[in-house]
C-alpha cells in the first residue's frame, strides 16, 4: 500500500517540534471512520505522527497487536515525533504485548505532544527491558485527566537527553516519576542510585493547575542532582510540598546542591509549601503563599505579586538581613505592606537594599513611603530604575525631613545627608494619586545621572523638586548653596495629568538642564510656568538655555501663561519638533496694539528667529491670527521658518492666513508636509505679494474644513511645487479653485502660453477632492496643469465641478500640439456625487492603460461609463463598481456607428480581461452591460454581484471551464445571475 505524506506538516504549538518533520515523513490523521487495521498499517513508515479528533470507541491504544500481521515493533522504532489531541477516548498511548528480536522500542523518539486526552491513564505500557528514551529531548502533557504518572523508574533512566517537560491540566497526576517500590523487579541490582542520572539534561521544568502532586520527584531521586535546570514554574499546584519527597517528617534539602543552575524560579498558588531555604537568581512568588517562610539565597531579581499576607513591610518582617543580594524587586498588588523599610520599630542593617539596580511598586494600596525613619546609610544607593504605579496612598518618596537628622539644624548649612540617589537614571510615577512632591532639596543635587523622568497622573502633586524655601537671611548659606542646582545627564521630562502642578521645574534649575533633549506637558490644569519659583523673585532678564531641546509639546494647559517667569525667555537653538495645542493663555493678546503680534508671545517659548525648527504644530490655539507678520514696522523680513520640514495647524479658529505682508526671504523653502485642520477664519495661504513664494520642497498638501477658504494657491506657484506627491482638500464649503489666477499674474496670451507649457505637477500621485460644495475647476479656465505621475484620484461630492478633464480653448489648443495624455499612469479613480454628463469628454486624450480600480456612486447625470475605444484600453481593470446613478443606462455605449457594427460582427470579445470583481447596485434605469447583440467574455471575473437593477436584460452566464459571459440580446430575462 502506497501513501503519500505532504511535504510540510500543519500547525504546531512548537517550530521545534516539527522542524525535522520537513524532510521526513508526515502522516496527519483527523477524525471519524479510520479502522484500527488502517492506521496501524499506515503508521508503519511514519516518522512523525500527529492524530487529533479521533472519537472511534474502539481506539482506545495507539499501538496494539494489530491485525494484519503488521510489525508493531518497526513503528515504534521510526517514530520521532508523536502529537495526539483532543481523542477522548484514548486510554494508552504506546502499548505492546510482546516484542520480537529484543529491539528497543522508540529508540528515535524526540518530541511527545499529548493535549487534551481526558481518559489517558498510561503513557506506555511496553516491556520496560524493551523501551529506550534515550533521544527524547521535549515532552508536553496538557489536561490528561485521568494520568497518574509519567514515567516509571527504569524509564526515567533512559531520559539522559530530556531537556523540557511540560504538565498542565492533569487533575489525578500524583508522580512524575513513580516511587520505587513499584519498580523494584525492573532495576538493574548494579545500579547505583547515587551515580545514575535520570534528568542529567533537563533545562525547564513547568507544572500548572495539577492539584493532587504533592512532589515532584520521589525520595530516591534526592539523591541525584539535576546539574543543567534553570527554570522550575509551578502554578496553581494546591497541594505541591516539597521538590522531593522527603525520606523523613519534615526533611528538608540542600536545594542549591541538589539544583545548581537554577536560575528562574516561580511559584503561583501553593499554600502548602514547605520548603523554606530558596536557592534561585531569579524568583517569581504570587498568590496563596507565605514568602516570610522563606529564606533567600543568591537571589538577584524578586518578584511579589498579588501576595496574600499580613506584612506591613519586607524589612524587617520579611527579610531581616535587609535583602540586600536584590539587584531587581517587582511587588504589585498587596494591601498591607505601608513600607519597604521601616526603621522604627528594630534595628536594620545599613545594607538595605544597597545592590537593588530596579525598584517597582504597582497597586500598591496601603503604601505611604519607601521608608519610614531614619534611612539606612547605603539604601538605595545603586539604584538606576524607579517605577510607582497606582500607590493611592503614597504620599512622599524621598522627602526627608531637613530637621530630623541634624538636632533641627537645616542640613543643608553643614554637609548633605548620607542618602543618595548617586546612580538613580530613570524615574516613572503613575497614578499615585496623593503625591505631594517627589524629591527633597537635599536629594537633587545627588541626581547626577538621571536621564528620563516621566510623571503621569498624580492629582495632588503641586511641586516634583521641592525648593528650599528663603528664610529671609536669617541662616547663613551653606556651601552647597553657592553650587546651583543641577540635573545634567536629564534627556527626557513627561508629564502628564498633574492637575495642581503649577511649574515643572524650579528656575533654579533653568542652568542646569544642558542635556534636556525632550519636554512633554499635557492635561495639567493649574499649570501656569514650565520654569517656575515658589514665589516671585526679582531680577534681570535672562535666558533659559536649554542647548539640546529638540522636542517641545503643550497640550491642555489652558493656564500655561509661559515657558519661564517674566524675567526670562527660553532659548532653544536646536529645536526641531514644536508642538502646542490648547493653550490659551499662552498666546493671548494683552492689548489692542498687539494684535497682529500673537507671535512675539510665543517668546515665552522660544526666540523668534527659530533656527532648525523641523516640525511645528498648534492645535486651538484661539487668538493666533498669523504665524507671520510683516505689516508692521517692529517686525522685520528676517528669514523666519526656513528649516520648517513639517507644518500642522488645527482648530484655530482665529487664524486667517500664514503671512501677512510680504514674505521673509526663504519662508517655509524647506517645507515638506503641510496640514490645515479646521481653520475656520482661513482666507489666504498668503495675503500680499507671492514672488517670493517658493515651496520646492513640498511633497504633501493636506486641507480639510477651512471654510473660508476661496483657492489654494495662486497658478503662478505651480513652478515651485515639482515635487508635490499628495494633495488631499476635503470639506472647504467655499473654495472655488486649487490654483487661481491672481490679478498680479501676468495675463498675456504669451505669458499664457508658457504658463501652460510649465504647468506640471510631475510627481503628483494622490489627487482627493472632496465635499467641496463651490469648486468649479481645478485651475483657471485657460490653463493646463499636467500630471504625467498621477494615480490616485478621488472626486467625491463636488456638484458644481462641471468636467474634470481641462477645457482648452481651440486656439490654444492647437498651439498645444494636440492636447496631453493626462491619465495614461492612473490605477484608482472614484468618481462620487458629481454633475457630469460624460467622465472622459473632452479635447485632452483619455488612454487609462493603468487603471486598475474604478467606483463610480451618485452621478445622477450620467448615461453610460465607458465608449468600446475606451474599453480597449483598460487591459489592467480588475475591480468595477457602479452604485445609485439614477440615468446610467448601459455601461459600455456606442458614441458611432463604426464601433456599433464593430462590436456585432465579433461573435466573442474578450474585454476586461483581468476584472476580478464587478458590481453594479442601485440603477434604476440599467438596461444593459453593453450595446445589443453584444457578447463579452470575462475570463478572471471572480465575483460578479447585481442588485437592485431591475431593468437589466445583459445576462451573465457561466461555462464549463469557469469562464463568465454576458450576452445582450433584444429579448432577454431580467435576471442577472452566475
Amino acid at each position: 500500500m502506497n501513501t503519500k505524506f505532504s511535504k510540510l506538516p500543519e500547525l504546531s504549538e512548537s517550530s521545534m517540534y516539527w522542524k525535522l518533520s520537513i524532510s521526513s515523513r508526515f502522516l496527519k490523521i483527523c477524525g471519524e471512520g479510520l479502522s484500527l487495521n488502517v492506521i496501524s498499517k499506515l503508521l508503519l513508515n511514519v516518522e512523525f505522527l500527529q492524530v487529533s479528533n479521533v472519537m472511534d470507541k474502539d481506539i482506545k491504544y495507539l499501538t496494539d497487536t494489530t491485525p494484519g500481521n503488521v510489525p508493531v515493533a518497526m513503528i515504534l522504532q521510526n517514530l520521532k515525533g508523536v502529537r495526539i489531541e483532543k481523542s477522548e477516548h484514548l486510554q494508552v498511548i504506546f502499548q505492546v504485548k510482546k516484542v520480537e528480536n529484543h529491539a528497543l522500542q522508540l529508540s528515535k523518539l524526540k518530541f511527545l505532544y499529548l493535549v487534551d486526552l481526558p481518559n489517558l491513564e498510561y503513557v506506555w505500557k511496553v516491556p520496560t527491558q524493551h523501551i529506550s528514551l534515550g533521544s527524547l529531548e521535549v515532552v508536553r502533557l496538557i489536561r490528561c485527566g485521568k494520568l497518574k504518572s509519567v514515567f516509571s523508574f527504569s524509564i526515567a533512566q533512559c531520559l539522559v537527553r530530556l531537556e523540557e517537560l511540560e504538565i498542565e491540566g492533569c487533575d489525578e497526576l500524583e508522580q512524575i516519576v513513580e516511587e520505587l517500590e513499584g519498580d523494584e523487579q525492573e532495576i538493574s541490582p548494579n545500579t547505583n542510585l547515587e551515580k545514575s542520572l535520570c534528568l542529567s539534561k533537563l533545562r525547564a521544568l513547568e507544572i500548572r493547575n495539577c492539584g493532587s502532586l504533592e512532589y515532584i520527584f520521589p525520595k530516591f531521586m534526592a539523591l541525584q542532582r539535576l546539574p543543567q535546570l534553570q527554570r522550575l514554574w509551578m502554578d496553581r499546584v494546591s497541594r505541591f510540598k516539597q521538590i522531593w519527597r522527603p525520606a523523613k517528617e519534615r526533611e528538608e534539602h540542600d536545594i542549591q546542591k541538589l539544583l545548581p543552575s537554577l536560575t528562574d524560579l516561580t511559584l503561583v498558588n501553593c499554600p502548602e509549601l514547605t520548603d523554606t531555604t530558596i536557592h534561585s537568581e531569579q524568583i517569581h512568588l504570587e498568590g496563596d503563599i507565605q514568602p516570610s517562610k522563606l529564606m533567600f539565597i543568591n537571589t538577584k531579581s524578586l518578584t511579589l505579586w498579588r501576595i496574600m499576607w499580613d506584612h506591613h513591610n519586607l524589612v524587617p518582617e520579611v527579610d531581616r538581613e535587609g535583602l540586600n543580594e536584590l539587584t531587581v524587586l517587582h511587588l504589585s498588588l498587596s494591601d498591607s505592606v505601608e513600607y519597604l523599610v521601616d526603621t522604627t520599630k528594630e534595628h536594620v542593617p545599613d545594607n538595605v537594599f544597597t545592590n537593588l539596580v530596579e525598584l517597582s511598586l504597582r497597586g500598591m494600596g496601603e503604601l505611604r513611603r519607601l521608608c519610614n525613619g531614619k534611612f539606612p546609610k547605603r539604601f538605595l544607593q545603586n539604584l538606576e530604575m524607579l517605577r510607582l504605579m497606582e500607590c493611592a496612598e503614597l504620599e512622599e518618596v524621598f522627602e526627608i525631613d531637613e530637621f530630623h537628622y541634624n538636632g533641627g539644624q537645616n542640613l543643608l548649612k553643614d554637609s548633605p545627608p548620607y542618602f543618595s540617589l548617586q546612580s538613580l537614571k530613570v524615574v516613572k510615577i503613575f497614578e499615585c494619586e496623593k503625591l505631594k512632591s517627589l524629591f527633597s532639596p537635599s536629594l537633587i543635587q545627588s541626581l547626577q545621572l538621571l536621564e528620563e523622568l516621566e510623571i503621569t497622573s498624580c492629582n495632588e502633586l503641586k511641586t516634583v523638586f521641592t525648593e528650599l524655601e528663603n528664610d529671609g537671611g536669617k541662616t547663613e548659606p551653606s556651601s552647597h548653596d553657592l553650587h546651583p542646582l543641577c540635573l545634567p545627564r536629564l534627556r527626557t521630562l513627561t508629564v502628564y495629568n498633574c492637575a495642581r502642578l503649577e511649574y515643572v521645574l524650579p528656575i533654579t534649575l533653568a542652568q542646569g538642564l544642558q542635556r534636556l533633549e525632550i519636554v512633554e506637558v499635557s492635561k495639567c490644569v493649574e499649570l501656569k510656568q514650565i520654569f517656575g519659583v515658589a514665589k516671585e523673585q526679582d531680577g534681570v532678564e535672562n535666558y533659559i538655555k536649554l542647548p539640546l531641546l529638540n522636542h517641545l509639546e503643550l497640550r491642555y494647559l489652558p493656564t500655561l501663561s509661559s515657558f519661564g517667569p517674566e524675567n526670562y525667555i527660553g532659548n532653544t537653538p536646536v529645536l526641531e519638533k514644536l508642538i502646542v495645542s490648547r493653550c490659551p493663555q499662552l498666546i493671548k493678546c494683552t492689548n489692542e496694539e498687539e494684535v497682529n503680534h500673537h507671535w512675539l508671545h510665543l517668546q515665552k517659548i522660544l526666540t523668534p528667529d527659530v533656527e532648525g525648527l523641523t516640525f511645528l504644530k498648534f492645535t486651538d490655539c484661539e487668538d493666533l491670527e498669523c504665524l507671520v507678520d510683516t505689516t508692521k514696522e517692529n517686525m522685520s523680513t528676517c528669514v523666519m521658518f526656513t528649516t520648517l520640514v513639517e507644518l500642522v495647524l488645527q482648530n484655530m479658529i482665529g487664524l486667517e492666513m500664514l503671512c501677512n505682508g510680504q514674505l521673509p526671504d526663504g519662508f517655509l523653502q524647506n517645507l515638506e508636509i503641510l496640514k490645515l485642520v479646521s481653520l475656520t477664519e482661513l482666507r489666504w495661504m498668503v495675503k500680499g505679494p507671492t514672488e517670493y513664494v517658493s515651496m520646492q520642497n513640498l511633497k504633501v498638501v493636506s486641507i480639510k474644513k477651512c471654510n473660508k477658504l476661496e483657492s489654494l494657491f495662486a497658478f503662478s506657484h505651480i513652478q515651485s511645487l515639482r515635487l508635490l506627491e499628495r494633495l488631499c482638500i476635503s470639506d472647504c464649503d467655499k473654495l472655488k479653485m486649487v490654483f487661481a489666477e491672481l490679478e498680479s499674474d501676468d495675463e498675456t496670451e504669451s505669458n499664457k502660453l508658457l504658463a501652460s507649457a510649465q504647468s506640471e505637477l510631475p510627481h503628483l500621485r494622490k489627487l482627493k477632492l472632496r465635499g467641496l460644495s463651490s469648486l468649479s475647476s481645478f485651475g483657471p479656465e485657460n490653463y493646463v496643469i499636467k500630471a504625467p505621475a498621477l494615480e490616485y484620484l478621488e472626486v467625491t461630492s463636488c456638484p458644481r465641478l462641471t468636467n474634470f478633464s481641462i477645457q482648452l480653448d481651440k486656439p490654444l489648443q492647437s498651439k498645444l500640439s494636440g492636447g496631453y495624455n493626462f491619465m495614461s499612469s492612473l490605477k484608482t479613480m472614484t468618481l462620487c456625487g458629481l454633475i457630469w454628463q460624460d467622465i472622459w469628454k473632452g479635447p485632452i486624450q483619455v488612454v487609462l492603460t493603468n487603471l486598475g480600480a474604478l467606483e463610480v456612486y451618485k452621478c445622477n447625470n450620467l448615461t453610460s461609463i465607458f465608449s468600446p475605444m475606451l474599453v480597449r484600453n483598460l487591459q489592467q481593470l480588475y475591480y468595477l463598481q457602479v452604485k445609485a446613478c439614477e440615468k446610467v443606462q448601459t455601461i459600455i455605449v456606442n458614441d458611432d456607428e463604426n464601433d456599433e457594427k464593430g462590436i456585432k460582427n465579433d461573435k466573442e470579445m474578450r474585454m476586461f480581461p483581468r476584472l476580478q470583481y464587478l458590481r453594479l447596485s442601485d440603477l434604476p434605469s440599467l438596461m444593459s452591460f453593453s450595446p445589443v447583440g453584444c457578447h463579452l467574455l470575462f475570463p478572471n471575473l471572480f465575483q460578479l454581484d447585481i442588485e437592485d437593477c431591475s431593468l437589466m436584460i445583459t445576462s451573465f452566464t457561466v461555462d464549463s471551464k469557469s469562464l463568465v459571459h454576458a450576452k445582450t440580446k433584444i429579448i432577454a430575462s431580467k435576471a442577472a445571475s452566475i
